[in-house]
């Protein structure tokens, strides 16, 4: 079991995450501009005066009526009164929030993708995009073939074997040969 930590830790990290939560405001203008792009437009009407009020996204709605945003989106898919008195829509009702497609529609859209075959040149670029790819060396001890793998799945995939054995083998300080035969070697 773990000592608890001293007072003055804790107020050290207490004040190091108020640090790091200070750079991290998000102004109005820019919470506008985030909801601008990714918002789902919402109406909240007031069913007693009658009068609609449209918010840009749904966290915005939330914040104005001091509520979290998935409590919104409740109230968005049941169609319930929030507090009684407030009717809250999308105002484009056709948008997917919260839905699922139905089984014939992700059986088209599978017909659909269904023989779209990649070139070797997309999946090259595919797999070059990957950012934290780590690149390979294996050698076979047998042959003496050095082989180079663009990623760790990709090895894990020639040599029929899970990408977890590949990493655990690399990270260990006795790289001793997979399968007696395999040595792996990170490139940078």
């Amino acid at each position: 079991m773990r000592a608890p930590k001293s007072p003055e830790h804790l107020a050290k990290l207490r004040e190091n995450i108020a640090k790091i939560n200070t750079d991290r405001v998000f102004t109005a203008a820019l919470r506008l501009k985030i909801a601008l792009a990714n918002g789902n437009k919402v109406l909240v009407i007031d069913t007693v005066t009658d009068v609609t009020k449209e918010y840009h996204s749904i966290r915005e709605a939330a914040l104005e009526l001091g509520t979290s945003h998935p409590t919104v989106r409740s109230y968005i898919k049941t169609g319930e009164l929030f507090r009684g008195i407030y009717k809250i829509v999308l105002k484009e009702p056709d948008s997917q929030l919260g839905r699922t497609h139905s089984k014939e529609s992700l059986i088209l859209m599978g017909r659909a993708r269904r023989g779209i075959k990649l070139s070797e040149a997309t999946k090259l670029a595919i797999t070059l995009a990957q950012p934290n790819a780590q690149r390979i060396s294996v050698t076979d001890l047998i042959s003496g073939i050095i082989t180079e793998y663009s990623s760790i799945r990709q090895a894990a995939k020639a040599l029929n074997c899970g990408d977890s054995t590949i990493t655990y083998n690399l990270n260990s300080k006795k790289q001793k040969p997979y399968k007696g035969r395999y040595v792996f070697i990170k490139i940078d």
